[in-house]
């Protein structure tokens, strides 16, 4: 890699990079940027594998060298420091990765050791072994730190036994925002998440992408790549192994679709392809061959729209037509190769909605129409062609992911002015909502998410500031309902 290059970093692992490379630890780094040290440790792993390292040092010299970042208050000393490795031999030579760190590291501490004390102000050097470090050696700052860190720690252990009533998340609709209405940030999910695993990640980043399970094995396809253009590749997880596989591309590249599994046959209906239009094609994938076909087009173009698998059938709810969000709905038969266009509709036209299967009835849940999101749960009985609606969510989502599994529904992610930092569960038996953690402290929204009985998959997503590689789940608990008969003897 050339001096000269871009590195593929994100502004936010640069800021990461350049806290470590003062020899902050992961903690620090997070209390400095506000973050969980699951996040820092996430950064670093991504930092990592984009630059080709296997330690911080690597990734600080090699950042240090191409002058991707500088050290705080360094930022004149650290061209000298860059000019002076011009001169250093090739890693392709003679030299080796230790001599080459050796020298960046001499040369840095000859540009900082060169100022007056009173003008640089570096942080101590970490040490594990060490406790209690005197305050004799300490800077009059870190005293400060210290002190507050003490008082600070006193105050938590003693905070819950200061009486205190429960207070909620406040959401502000977006109709009602105004300078005169503070915003309130929502509930931020906690830095260990409970019920949550994370597994091997995508192999590029994914948003907007189709995810289905069948026969225990996920299959990714299609989406928004890191440059946020239309994919048309196929991904296959075995969970078993926790490794990904190549499956063939699709025939088109398409992004804001979903897909349904029937008759142990993929349905991939609709989507938007690289130039944002709104596709009416209907791709069909056979995973025992590998093979993609077409099947007949849909009434009207679709992107951005809910579906489920109902009874043999596919249904596809509302979406963006190219010019509109709509609230029509499509189903397609497999049997007759066909599709309909019903008499019902949506009660208000939208998109990026969820959409689920639980007790025999189609649940469609939030969405968004280009300027407000929706909170609004409701049933559709195919029989009736009838709606009734259910309780609200406590947030509006909109480019949520649903599914239904144990009885329940979860909504997960999702938020596009305010992001939601936490999911909601839907208990049918009560008719409510109730929230449960993220495994992020950082918007989500836009992943694919499927069931692979005990656990939800979620997949990729875009998080405020790039699209995610990440693939977590979380396992739920099983609810039943066990009936219990009292006998009474004549």
């Amino acid at each position: 890699m050339n001096k000269n290059d871009t590195p593929q970093l994100s502004n936010r692992e640069l800021e990461v990079l350049t806290i470590v490379a003062t020899g902050a630890s992961n903690q620090q780094v997070a209390d400095k940027l506000f973050l969980s040290i699951h996040t820092v440790k996430k950064h670093m792993t991504r930092i990592h594998n984009r630059l080709g390292v296997q330690s911080r040092t690597e990734a600080t010299m090699l950042a240090l060298k191409n002058g991707w970042i500088t050290l705080p208050g360094h930022e004149k000393e650290a061209k000298d420091v860059t000019s002076s490795l011009t001169d250093t031999p090739d890693l392709n030579g003679t030299d080796t990765l230790d001599a080459a760190e050796s020298r960046i590291s001499e040369a840095v501490d000859e540009q900082t050791t060169e100022q007056p004390e009173s003008e640089i102000e570096l942080p101590p050097e970490p040490n594990m072994y060490l406790v209690a470090p005197s305050l004799h050696y300490m800077a009059r700052w870190q005293q400060i730190y210290l002190f507050c860190a003490i008082f600070l720690t006193l105050g938590l252990m003693l905070f819950p036994l200061w009486p205190q009533s429960k207070t909620e998340a406040v959401y502000i609709p977006l109709h009602l925002k105004s300078e005169s209405i503070p915003t309130v940030a929502p509930t931020v999910a906690p830095a260990v998440p409970q019920n949550w695993a994370y597994h091997t990640e995508l192999r590029m980043p994914r948003a907007q992408l189709a995810v289905v399970a069948l026969d225990d094995t996920l299959f990714a396809i299609g989406g928004s790549d890191n440059q946020n253009q239309a994919t048309n590749q196929v991904d296959i997880y075995d969970p078993t192994t926790n490794q990904w596989h190549d499956g063939v591309p699709k025939n088109e590249a398409t992004t804001y679709m979903n897909a349904q599994v029937i008759s142990n046959t993929i349905y991939v209906p609709g989507g938007c392809n690289v130039d944002n239009e709104a596709l009416d094609i209907l791709e069909v994938y056979n995973p025992m061959s590998d093979t993609w076909r077409l099947g007949p087009t849909l009434p009207e173009p679709r992107c951005a729209y809910g579906s489920v698998a109902y009874e043999g059938e596919l249904y596809l709810f509302g979406g963006w037509d190219g010019q509109d969000y709509t609230d029509t709905i499509f189903v397609f038969s497999p049997i007759s190769d066909t599709w309909r266009l019903l008499d019902s509709h949506l009660p208000e036209a939208k998109g990026y909605l969820g959409a689920a299967v639980l007790n025999d009835d189609i649940y469609v849940v939030g969405g968004y129409d280009g300027q407000d999101e929706f909170d609004q749960t409701y049933t559709f009985s195919p029989q009736t062609d009838e709606w009734t609606e259910k309780a609200t969510m406590q947030f509006p989502r909109g480019s949520l992911g649903l599914v239904a599994t144990s009885n329940r529904l979860y909504a997960i992610g999702g938020g596009w002015e305010i992001p939601v930092l936490v999911s909601e569960e839907y208990d049918p038996a009560t008719d409510s909502w109730s929230s449960f953690e993220i495994p992020f402290d950082t918007a989500w929204r836009d992943m694919g998410i499927a069931v692979i009985d005990p656990q939800i998959y979620a997949l990729g997503g875009w998080n405020g500031e790039e699209i995610m590689t990440d693939v977590v789940s979380y396992r739920f608990v099983h609810k039943y309902f066990v009936p219990i008969s009292i006998f009474t003897p004549n």
